[in-house]
């Protein structure tokens, strides 16, 4: 069959579909890799709608079949591919609608968004989890938020529902309203409570709005979903509200959820002076009531680089193991900015002894030996 598909070739480069049933049955010689990636390839420029089928199919082979069937598939106009591929990503699995996931991003094929949108609520498969993601949020636009919300509302895994909400919010900030979807498809029925972590994400005054709505309810549910939603807020604007939580709530749980939400967003980058910031990770450090908490204050007042953090961070090197191990390495953390560790040269080498004396983390003591030599 060489001399045929090497006249068949010369054929399709003309663009001359009389090349098609020599290609098609190149395409299909399965016990010859090489005939058949040439007969793949060359299908990209004369395939007609009963050949498109064949190209999907082989998606599905060894790596340089699926790259010579892509290969074709993006050569191939819309009119021919468009709807094989739709109801390929339906009906597929595995390698090949990973492939044709792939095929839709590269052809910035939008008219398959409803088609993503359904497979988007399904749960059960990792890997198509990631890929409709990732496709989603590079074809979708704002007509595509209520839709997502819809799959955020079905999920029941609280991992792929995180992940729809990320989707959500990756393709949001790309426009300007983006809550109005949410609180759209937000009823009176409880199950809707759902999306109010959501509108913690998204934030703003209208998803507070209903956020405080949430936390004012006599239902206990509702009144948990929003606190839930405040813990999920992208900056320190809630910052009072949290610390009210922490320091008030009802149950333990809700305390040490407000309290990590308070050390997260104070410790975000912002307008607020240094010492500031530092004075209310040191009250949270205060507050908590677990290692955890206090370890994670001892983590996050890294940000703040000034000579007093340091001196915070010495002093719990003397605490339990779980904070002065995160105290170590903020501090070699501090170590690594000049400006603040030269102008303190002796203090900062003080600390930093006195980290290779207390971590039992190999790296960290590496680090705190190399800032020591001056590295």
């Amino acid at each position: 069959m060489g001399e045929a598909i090497a006249f068949a070739e010369v054929l399709a480069e003309r663009g001359n579909a009389a090349a098609l049933p020599i290609l098609v049955a190149a395409a299909r010689q399965e016990d010859d890799p090489s005939l058949r990636i040439r007969g793949l390839m060359a299908l990209g420029r004369v395939a007609d709608a009963e050949a498109v089928p064949l190209l999907i199919d082989a998606l599905g082979g060894d790596v340089l079949i699926r790259q010579a069937a892509s290969t074709a598939l993006t050569s191939l106009p819309g009119t021919l591919v468009d709807k094989p591929v739709a109801e390929g990503l339906r009906e597929s699995d595995g390698r090949r609608r990973s492939e044709l996931l792939d095929l839709v991003v590269v052809r910035r094929m939008t008219g398959t968004i409803p088609v993503l949108l359904e497979l988007a609520k399904i749960e059960d498969d990792e890997s198509l989890r990631g890929d409709v993601s990732s496709a989603l949020v590079e074809l979708g636009d704002e007509t595509t938020l209520p839709g997502l919300v819809a799959a955020v509302l079905a999920a029941e895994d609280g991992q792929h529902r995180d992940r729809l909400e990320t989707t959500y919010l990756e393709i949001a900030k790309r426009h300007e309203d983006t809550v109005a979807p949410i609180i759209a498809a937000m009823t009176d029925d409880p199950s809707t409570d759902k999306r109010l972590p959501m509108l913690g994400r998204v934030g703003g005054e209208a998803a507070l709005a209903r956020i405080d709505e949430a936390l004012a309810s006599k239902n206990a549910d509702r009144n948990a979903a929003g606190i839930r939603a405040l813990c999920n807020w992208p900056d320190a604007a809630v910052a009072d509200r949290l610390a009210a939580l922490a320091k008030d709530g009802d149950d333990r749980g809700m305390r040490v959820s407000s309290l990590r939400a308070y050390i997260r967003v104070v410790s975000l980058e912002s307008d607020r002076p240094a010492a500031e910031t530092r004075e209310m990770l040191q009250w949270a450090f205060e507050k908590a009531e677990r290692p955890d908490e206090r370890a994670l204050a001892a983590q996050r007042v890294s940000t703040v680089r000034e000579i007093e953090t340091l001196r915070w961070l010495v002093s719990l090197l003397d605490h339990e193991e779980a904070v002065s191990q995160e105290a170590c390495r903020s501090i070699v953390e501090l170590a690594h900015h000049r400006f603040l560790r030269n102008p303190n040269r002796d203090e900062s080498d003080r600390a930093l002894k006195r980290v290779i004396d207390t971590s039992k983390d190999r790296e960290t003591v590496e680090r705190a030996k190399g800032y020591l030599e001056g590295v």
